[in-house]
Formats: C-alpha cells, sequence, structure tokens
C-alpha cells in the first residue's frame, strides 16, 4: 500500500503540465487518456478541466508495472520494499511472478510496446495526452532506445532495464518529446521551461506514481511527475 496524498508541489506541477498543453492545442484537437489509477487520474484533472470538450478515456493498459505482490492493507515505503526489489531483479527472469497478483517482466514490457503500437496508428490529427506512470514511462523511453532486440526480453535484457531505471531519469513534471510515427519512433528533446526552479523536484524514486505521454501524428510528448 502506498500513500495517497497528492502534494502542493504535485498539484502545482499538474497544473503547469495543463498550462503547458494549453498552448500546443485548442478545446477540439486533443484526446486525454489516463490510467485507472487514482493518482493519474488526479494528475489529468487541471489538463481535463481546461479540454472540457475533450476525449476523456480510462486505459487499463497504460498502468504502473506492479510487479510486487503487497498485501494492499499494509502502508510500506520505498525503504520498506527496497530489498525484495533488489532480490526480484536480481533473478534476471522477465518471466518470473512474485505471487499471482504481480506482473512479470516479460507482460509488463509487452503491454507497453501493444500501448505504442495503438498510438502509433491514430490516424486522427487530434493530440493525445496519455497519463501514465514513471516505470511505464521510462519504459517507453527504453524501448524507443532499442531496449529490446527480440520479441520478447532476454535476461541481459531486463537487467539493462534496471540500470536505465537508475541511471536515466528526468525531472518531474518534465516533457519528453518524442515521435512516434508508423516507421519512425524516437526520442527527441526533454523540455522543462514551462517549470519553475520552486517547484523543480528531486531525485526520482521507486515510488513515482504519476506521469503522462502527449503525443500526436506530429509528435508525442511524455510528461513525468511525482506528485
Amino acid at each position: 500500500m502506498h500513500c495517497k496524498c497528492w502534494t502542493s508541489k504535485g498539484h502545482e506541477q499538474a497544473q503547469r503540465i495543463a498550462d503547458y498543453l494549453r498552448n500546443k492545442a485548442n478545446r477540439q484537437q486533443i484526446r486525454i487518456i489516463t490510467s485507472s489509477y487514482l493518482r493519474a487520474q488526479q494528475t489529468a484533472q487541471p489538463t481535463h478541466l481546461y479540454f472540457s470538450e475533450a476525449l476523456f478515456e480510462v486505459w487499463p493498459a497504460v498502468q504502473e508495472f506492479d510487479y510486487l505482490s503487497l498485501p494492499a492493507n499494509e502502508f510500506t515505503t520505498p525503504a520498506d520494499r527496497s530489498p525484495l526489489v533488489r532480490e526480484l531483479w536480481g533473478l534476471g527472469n522477465p518471466s518470473f511472478k512474485h505471487e499471482t497478483k504481480a506482473e512479470s517482466f516479460n507482460a509488463f514490457i509487452s503491454r507497453v510496446q501493444e500501448v505504442l503500437k495503438k498510438l502509433c496508428e491514430f490516424q486522427e490529427e487530434k493530440l493525445v495526452v496519455v497519463f501514465s506512470h514513471y516505470q511505464f514511462i521510462q519504459a517507453v523511453r527504453w524501448l524507443l532506445a532499442g531496449g529490446v532486440k527480440g520479441t520478447n526480453p532476454q535476461p541481459d535484457e531486463m537487467d539493462d532495464f534496471y540500470h536505465f531505471l537508475k541511471k536515466v531519469s528526468v525531472p518531474n513534471g518534465a516533457i519528453l518529446k518524442t515521435h512516434l510515427g508508423r516507421v519512425e519512433r524516437t526520442v527527441l528533446s526533454c523540455e522543462t521551461s514551462h517549470l519553475d526552479q520552486e517547484i523543480l523536484p528531486g531525485d526520482i524514486s521507486e515510488n513515482v506514481s504519476s506521469d503522462a505521454i502527449y503525443s500526436s501524428a506530429q509528435g508525442h510528448f511524455i510528461v513525468c511527475g511525482k506528485l
């Protein structure tokens, strides 16, 4: 069980995301997608309030990578989970599931690949904003950088992703611009100009919970935020 509290910094970051998007699309030219998790929907709220006429959808497929099966009524911190996290990643088994409710690495990467495929197939001119979560967003970045060479991740690729999470990050609330075409898929740049120094976050932890992918026929933006 993770804390569901929404901080004032998180609320401000969500508002800055909405302000940024407001300058990129009119009210009729945007599609908003969010995961089923409460925190992602909270993050999407300022954007949804401004783009009140936008199509709003909930996609369970963009939920976070939930690879630990923990008691729902027991609060845990990143420090509490750290030994188990290291142990599971250390197994190097992409097919391993931590008890029945958890997701394997193979299943997670397959889910991210399917979402990317679906986003790339949109033919409309509307911008598409997907509010998701940190490890999901990082998997998007990793896959676009060529993280998986074959159909399923191999043990060394799983290990590579784990180290990618540790070494490569973006500030919470930052916008990672990407291009997702039918042929070319790539990361373009990372945008932080919409964030004041006062609300720029510190280090990203394993407990990061809310992010967004901003996409269109011309380009895609990923917005990261620990809210």
